[in-house]
C-alpha cells in the first residue's frame, strides 16, 4: 500500500510542475494548424502540441510586415514571452506571444539541459560556447580502469545514439551527419557517485569530425575512428589522474557517473563580442553563490545549468554554430547538473519507483509529440505586438533575468486579453473548415472589445 505522505508529495509536485509550465515565458510548439486572416495575413493563430508537456495549445500573435513568414504546419515554433489567456476549451491552453522563433532549413532545434558558458577572449577575439547534456539516454557508470576508456569511447560517439537531444533535435532531425559535424564536439562529464558537483577537470572532449590528416586538409570531413578519438582523449591533462583514481582501493564502491554531452561554439555575429546577443535572457543561466561572502555588496556569480532551447545553424563553410538560445521551464536553474535517473535509483530506489509512473507518462507524451510528421523549416521570425504600427526588433536586455511570471500577468500584454482570445477560440473549436476571413472577423471583434474596455475602464 502506498504511503499517504509519499502520495501527497507526489501530487504536490505535479501541481507545482503544472503551474510552472503554465507560466513559462518560452516554449516549443509542434504546429498542427495555422489560422491566418485574409484581409490582414499578419494576424495568425497556431494550434499545436507543446513539446515540453505534450499538451494541446493555441498561440496567437501577429507578425510584422518586414519580410517575415508565418509558421508552417508540421513545423516547430518557439513562442517567446508568452502570456496565458482565457480559453473556451478547458483542455486547450491559450497563449499570446510577443515574439516567435522558427528554424530554417539545415538548422537544429535542441531542447535539453544546457549551460551557456561565459565568453572569453583569445588573440583579441571573443569566443563562447554552449554545453548540452543528456541525463537520460546513455549515462554509464565507471568502476574500474578497464572500463574507463571503453565507456568514454562509447559516449564520445553520440552518432550511434538512437534518441535523445545528442542524437536528434526537437523536430526529429538527426544531429550527426554520415561524415560527422564540424563545430560540435562530443563531451563526457564525470561525477563521483553520491556527489552533487561534477569532478574538477572531469570533462573530456571527443571529435565531431576529422577534416585534416597528416597536416593536410581532406577532400571532405569524415567521422573519426576509434583510435583517433582515444588518441585525442588521452591528450587531456586530467586523463591520467582521473583514470589512475579508478585503481585506488575502494573506488569500485563509488565509481564515476559518465554523462554524455556536446559543446557547440557560438557564432561571432550572434555573440557580438561579450554582449551575448544570442541569449534571449542572459541572466537566466547566472547562479549567484550566496553562500560565499559578498565583496562590495556582490556575491560571486557563475554559470549554472538549466533547460534551454538552442538554435544551431550551418555556416557557408559547413560548420555548425549556435545562434540563439532561450530558457525552458522543463528544468530549472541549478549550480550543478541534476542527478541522472541512474543516480537517483542508486540513492533512493523506492522514491524513484513511486515517481516512475508519473515520469513515464510525461516521457510518453513528449515522445508522441516528437514523432509527428517532420517539420518543414522556415526562417527565424520576430513578432511585433499586434497594435504596433512599426516593426519591433527582438531585444536581449542584459538586465532581464528569466523568471516565471505570475499567472495573472496577461494585462502586461495589452493587445489580446482573455475576452479577445475567447472569440478566436470559438472559431477554432467549432469544427469544420477554417476560412481565412474568420480570423479577420474575430480580430475586428477583438479590436471593438478593446475599444470598449479602454473607454469604460479607467487606467492608472
Amino acid at each position: 500500500m502506498s504511503n499517504p505522505n509519499d502520495l501527497l508529495a507526489n501530487f504536490q509536485q505535479q501541481i507545482k510542475e503544472a503551474a510552472t509550465q503554465d507560466r513559462a515565458n518560452y516554449f516549443l510548439v509542434h504546429v498542427t494548424k495555422v489560422l491566418v486572416g485574409r484581409k490582414d495575413p499578419n494576424n495568425f493563430q497556431v494550434h499545436g502540441i507543446r513539446l515540453d508537456n505534450g499538451k494541446p495549445v493555441t498561440v496567437t500573435s501577429k507578425k510584422s510586415s518586414s519580410g517575415q513568414h508565418l509558421p508552417q504546419q508540421q513545423a516547430v515554433m518557439r513562442a517567446d514571452k508568452t502570456s496565458r489567456v482565457g480559453s473556451k476549451d478547458p483542455e486547450v491552453a491559450a497563449y499570446t506571444a510577443e515574439y516567435f522563433h522558427t528554424y530554417g532549413e539545415g538548422s537544429l532545434c535542441i531542447h535539453a539541459l544546457m549551460r551557456a558558458n561565459k565568453p572569453y577572449e583569445r588573440d583579441g577575439q571573443s569566443f563562447a560556447s554552449v554545453d548540452v547534456l543528456d541525463l537520460d539516454a546513455a549515462t554509464q557508470r565507471i568502476t574500474s580502469a578497464e572500463e574507463f576508456d571503453r565507456v568514454l569511447l562509447s559516449l564520445l560517439k553520440p552518432w550511434n545514439f538512437k534518441s535523445g537531444p545528442l542524437a536528434e533535435d526537437a523536430i526529429g532531425n538527426r544531429v550527426w551527419a554520415k561524415n560527422g559535424v564540424l563545430g560540435i564536439q562530443p563531451t563526457v562529464h564525470l561525477r563521483l557517485l553520491g556527489a552533487d558537483n561534477m569532478v574538477d577537470k572531469g570533462i573530456f572532449f571527443g571529435l565531431g569530425a576529422v577534416d585534416r590528416a597528416n597536416g593536410q586538409p581532406l577532400p571532405s570531413p569524415r567521422l573519426p575512428t576509434d583510435d583517433e578519438i582515444l588518441a585525442h582523449l588521452r591528450k587531456s591533462p586530467s586523463y591520467a589522474m582521473l583514470k589512475g583514481l579508478t585503481e585506488q582501493p575502494g573506488f569500485k564502491e563509488i565509481g564515476y557517473v559518465a554523462i554524455p554531452g556536446m559543446r557547440v561554439n557560438v557564432g561571432r555575429d550572434a555573440l557580438n563580442g561579450t554582449a551575448e546577443n544570442y541569449l534571449g535572457a542572459p541572466k537566466s543561466w547566472t547562479w549567484i553563490k550566496k553562500e560565499v561572502p559578498a565583496v562590495d555588496g556582490n556575491h560571486p556569480q557563475v554559470r549554472g545549468w538549466r533547460g534551454g532551447i538552442l538554435h544551431i545553424k550551418e555556416t557557408t563553410s559547413g560548420r555548425k554554430i549556435a545562434v540563439d538560445a532561450a530558457p525552458s521551464v522543463k528544468w530549472g536553474l541549478t549550480l550543478h547538473p541534476r542527478l541522472t535517473p541512474m543516480e537517483q535509483e542508486l540513492r533512493n530506489p523506492s522514491q524513484v519507483q513511486q515517481a516512475a509512473p508519473v515520469a513515464k507518462q510525461s516521457t510518453d507524451q513528449n515522445a508522441a509529440s516528437r514523432t509527428e510528421a517532420p517539420a518543414r523549416a522556415v526562417s527565424e521570425q520576430q513578432v511585433a505586438r499586434p497594435q504596433q504600427a512599426g516593426v519591433q526588433e527582438r531585444t536581449h536586455p542584459a538586465d532581464e533575468s528569466y523568471e516565471n511570471q505570475p499567472a495573472n500577468h496577461a494585462e502586461q500584454f495589452e493587445d489580446y486579453n482573455p475576452e479577445d482570445i475567447y472569440m478566436m477560440e470559438q472559431m477554432a473549436n467549432d469544427g469544420g473548415e477554417r476560412f481565412e476571413d474568420d480570423i479577420d472577423d474575430l480580430l475586428q471583434q477583438a479590436e471593438a472589445a478593446r475599444e470598449r474596455r479602454n473607454t469604460s475602464v479607467p487606467r492608472m
